[in-house]
């Protein structure tokens, strides 16, 4: 009985096959028209049957295609058996243009299926208008602002990108930045400070700021940013009240993707002045203090003196180096090291500690010699020089010389005495 079954079952796949519709292959978009910093979802589709592997897409220019994974459905009508099998993958772009996704060929089975074509638009990002921000329309919207907008080359400033939500917004998630556009500039790390609390025409916002260190590396007219980045929020439940059963609370949100976008900001890179250059300048910028300590003062010729300089202020602390003293030529140096002590979360302002050992080279030495270290201070648009006076020392002879010799005296030296025996013999 079981044969004669699992024959009938046989018989009938058979049949079913044989009235299996023709293969099929589609491509689609779920979306022709995206912001960048968006994706959308690109799906192939087989019908009446699929291949044999993962569909491998075309390589196309600034445009990332991650595959997603399979869906399959069957069904069996009318004595026919259908097949559907879906494999989706992610596409995101890099930047904004006109991207087509060229037709798509496959093998499935005995037949070779082919796709159409397809184009997907990216649009640049922009934000929003001053009136749509003022009117209280804009859930979220980002905001940079510089201090100021003409700089120095190598000056070290303090941006903030304000990233602002409005009013109702429950929760913030997987905030991203997807571009920073700053050519011509050394843009440092992302630190998030403390959020805080404003109001525009009436509306109140909470402000989450993230602060970067930004330095133009090169002079002339440069541009910062737009700055773009995707924003998970959520916002209150816009549920009926016949949901108190399942959200007595009424902490159901509801999660939206957001695409923001910065006004680019034009700042103007000065060369430094080429008039009244000190000697030792090697391109520190900003404003700074020095102090200096030595020690022992007290040695022989040849053992090792540690001189401690410290440089503290506002400015690229960590491209900070200590210049060459000439004024050592008397001495043996060992290069220095440093250690960087900021006093803010950005490294902006604090203390580096320069560490030396000079060694003097013969007792004529009576000082160590005083240190300069030169700078451009962007404030002041002028170079200035930091001096510490010199150090007196005392330079002893070194240790090491050869002892004197001990002159022979004339006296003739004792003969030695015999070896006393061990056994004496017995008489």
């Amino acid at each position: 009985m079981a044969v004669r079954l699992f024959a009938i079952f046989c018989l009938w796949l058979l049949v079913g096959l044989s009235g299996a519709q023709a293969a099929t292959l589609t491509a689609a978009l779920d979306r022709s028209t995206i912001t960048l910093g968006e994706s959308a979802t690109f799906s192939l589709t087989f019908s009446g049957g699929s291949s044999e592997n993962v569909p491998q897409l075309p390589q196309i220019p600034n445009l990332q295609m991650d595959y997603l994974g399979p869906s399959s459905q069957f069904s069996f009508i009318n004595g026919q058996v259908s097949s559907v099998v879906t494999h989706n993958f992610t596409v995101t772009p890099k930047q904004a243009g006109d991207y087509t996704i060229p037709a798509f060929t496959a093998q499935v089975g005995n037949e070779r299926v082919t796709t159409q074509p397809l184009t997907l638009k990216v649009l640049q990002p922009s934000a929003p208008s001053q009136a749509a921000v003022g009117s209280g329309s804009e859930l979220a919207f980002l905001k940079l602002e510089l201090p100021k907008k003409e700089l120095y080359l190598g000056e070290m400033v303090a941006a903030q990108l304000n990233l602002y939500l409005r009013q109702g917004v429950q929760s913030v998630d997987g905030f991203q930045l997807t571009s920073f556009p700053g050519d011509g500039f050394k843009i440092g790390q992302r630190v998030q400070g403390n959020n805080r609390q404003t109001q525009i025409n009436g509306v109140g916002y909470t402000v989450v700021p993230f602060l970067m260190t930004v330095s133009p590396v090169k002079t002339g007219n440069l541009t910062l940013g737009p700055v773009t980045a995707n924003v998970v929020i959520g916002l209150a439940s816009t549920r009926n009240r016949r949901d108190f059963l399942f959200d007595p609370f009424g902490m159901a949100h509801e999660q939206k993707q957001f695409v923001l976008a910065t006004d680019a900001q034009p700042v103007q890179s000065l060369p430094l002045p080429t008039e009244n250059v000190p000697a030792n300048f090697n391109g520190a910028v900003g404003s700074y203090s020095m102090s200096m300590s030595a020690g022992p003062t007290n040695i022989a010729a040849g053992d090792p003196i540690t001189v401690r300089v410290q440089i503290s202020g506002r400015g690229a602390l960590d491209a900070i180096s200590l210049p060459e003293q000439p004024a050592w030529r008397d001495f043996k140096t060992v290069p220095p090291t440093s250690k960087l002590e900021p006093q803010d979360a950005l490294g902006i302002q604090g203390t580096k500690t320069f560490e030396q050992l000079v060694i003097p080279q013969n007792s004529d030495i009576k000082e160590l010699p005083g240190v300069s270290f030169s700078f451009f201070n962007p404030e002041r648009k002028a170079y200035g020089t930091l001096t510490q006076p010199a150090m007196k020392l005392v330079v002893r002879p070194s240790a090491s010389a050869a002892a004197p010799a001990v002159a022979a005296t004339g006296a003739k030296k004792a003969d030695s005495p015999p070896p006393t025996e061990d056994i004496v013999p017995n008489k």
